[in-house]
């Protein structure tokens, strides 16, 4: 916003993202022949199953630059709920056929994040964030399924430094480090297993992350 003259939002950056949704799933069509158990021409078997999930998302985020600093913070929608109709494909967990009660469930979610930024000298900077994640497993019974999920809240703190002269690359070098603390909330959940019988347990815990980076720009 006026990135050529002066005004009131000198310093202000925002954006809008949009990532539509992705899914992968395995089917395998075969034939079986178990000696003595199943005789030519045998069994046949269809498999179909999700191997992985992305939810549709939309994200708007706003940042303000000052001199030597930045903070900003994002509000992201993950549609989640979308998911429940890729269950109703896979034949493994087979929830097409499963009632309405104990059918798993997801819920749509918001995920806030907010982060800032501190140049400490030419080649060093500082950083940090917060952000809250919730869970977008809705149910806490999921008979032969017993998916176990809990809202988190992830903080991060890093440092990065910037090599401008490189002799070899157009480009600075930047290198990162940082670390990431989750704490994961009590949730409590109905274990369910093949025969019906139940237990209750609770998740909970901490998550702790060390991660580095190099950047190269061609």
């Amino acid at each position: 916003l006026c990135p050529d003259s002066d005004c009131f939002l000198d310093g202000w950056e925002s954006a809008v993202t949009y990532r539509t949704k992705s899914s992968a799933s395995t089917s395998v069509d075969s034939n079986i022949i178990v000696t003595q158990t199943i005789p030519d021409p045998g069994l046949s078997l269809a498999v179909a199953t999700i191997d992985s999930f992305q939810p549709e998302t939309f994200a708007i985020g706003t940042q303000y630059k000052g001199d030597g600093w930045r903070i900003g913070g994002s509000i992201e929608q993950q549609n989640w709920s979308e998911l429940e109709d890729e269950f109703a494909g896979d034949t493994i967990k087979d929830q097409e056929n499963v009632s309405a009660a104990n059918r798993i469930r997801f819920d749509d979610i918001l995920v806030p994040r907010i982060g800032a930024e501190y140049q400490l000298s030419r080649h060093f900077a500082v950083r940090g964030g917060l952000a809250y994640e919730e869970s977008p497993l809705k149910t806490t019974r999921n008979p032969e399924l017993n998916y176990l999920d809990t809202d988190k809240i992830v903080a991060g703190l890093g440092i990065s430094a910037t090599y401008e002269r490189t002799r070899v690359l157009a480009y600075p070098v930047r290198l990162d480090i940082g670390y990431q603390y989750q704490q994961l909330q009590d949730r409590d959940f109905t274990i369910v297993d093949y025969d019906g019988n139940e237990q209750q347990a609770t998740a909970d815990g901490d998550v702790h992350v060390i991660s580095g980076s190099i950047t190269l720009k061609f």
